[in-house]
């Protein structure tokens, strides 16, 4: 906003009031003319004399939260290759958790993970309700919101209190068949099975996209390697679409820089092109390691974003 926050307009036969909060205030702007200009009301003239000019949210001007029912009608709205595709597409067909919200023609795609994506012609006052909502410091929401975020976007919410901007990297495999990687002695490669799940303990994990245990072993597929009789690299599906896996993996403290990771993730790669998928990647820009395996295995960037988190 840029005199301060709309809070209300109120209206007899027409607009006579405005109520706008301005450092933690309450101001009551009495109307004598007023000029609408899409969704900015000038104030030619208030009580106090003096024009104001400020962007007007409609009082109704929310995000519906859609049902699980009406997911099916939305899905068209993804670009299938455009970036992180398998998450809006994996939460609108239904194979994984996640809430889609609208607003006008525009789209809200949040994942169980966090991971969110606008789609549609999101303007100012639909960034402006994003950011309040999930965004802002006061905000308050049950899981995290990392927000996939073009250039215009990522313009207009960088500024805002307590934002954070990075980059994510999204690469997409190129070769027609899993590399081949060898173990080590004394190490063996297993299915993700209810009997191992537990093992797999750490920040990257089917439960980081699944919404239980159950959920992902009846709909995910996962490797992992063991060694010393435990989990200690394993490879899942983080996101699964009618066309796309993306690869989630993560190696158990104690056992990195043996590559075996990199046969876990073999081994995803492998069943997604066996069942007709495109194996896709990705990471935060900081992430070197992650690249470098994505690059060993066969993958290529394709595509950047930015994202938006809050900041802390």
């Amino acid at each position: 906003m840029t005199d301060g926050e709309l809070l209300r307009l109120a209206r007899d036969d027409g607009p006579t009031a405005v109520f706008v909060k301005y450092c933690d205030k309450t101001n009551v702007y009495k109307l004598t003319k007023i000029r609408l200009l899409r969704r900015r009301f000038l104030l030619v003239k208030s009580g106090h004399g003096l024009p104001i000019k400020l962007i007007a949210v409609p009082q109704n001007f929310t995000l519906r939260k859609l049902t699980p029912e009406e997911y099916s009608a939305i899905a068209g709205i993804v670009p299938v290759k455009s970036c992180g595709a398998v998450y809006p597409l994996s939460i609108a067909e239904r194979t994984q958790v996640g809430d889609i919200f609208t607003c006008g023609g525009n789209v809200l795609f949040w994942h169980k993970c966090g991971f969110a994506f606008l789609y549609g012609a999101p303007d100012k006052a639909f960034l402006e309700e994003v950011y309040r909502r999930f965004l802002s410091p006061e905000s308050v929401t049950e899981r995290r919101f990392v927000l996939f975020a073009d250039d215009e976007t990522r313009a207009y919410l960088a500024d805002k209190p307590g934002i954070a901007v990075g980059r994510r990297y999204f690469f997409e495999f190129q070769g027609n068949a899993a590399p081949e990687i060898t173990l080590h002695e004394g190490c063996e490669l297993h299915e993700i099975t209810a009997d191992n799940f537990g093992g797999c303990a750490g920040r990257i994990t089917p439960l980081f996209s699944w919404d239980s245990s159950e959920d992902f072993l009846r709909g995910g597929k996962g490797f992992c390697v063991t060694c010393e009789g435990r989990p200690a690299a394993w490879a899942f599906s983080a996101a699964f679409s009618r066309d796309e896996i993306d690869i989630g993996v993560e190696t158990a403290e104690g056992f990195r820089r043996r590559g075996l990771a990199a046969a876990s993730a073999a081994e995803m790669i492998r069943f997604s092109l066996g069942e007709g998928k495109r194996p896709v990647w990705a990471c935060s820009s900081e992430n070197v390691g992650s690249r470098r395996l994505a690059e060993k295995l066969g993958f290529v960037l394709t595509g950047e974003c930015f994202t938006v988190t809050r900041s802390g």
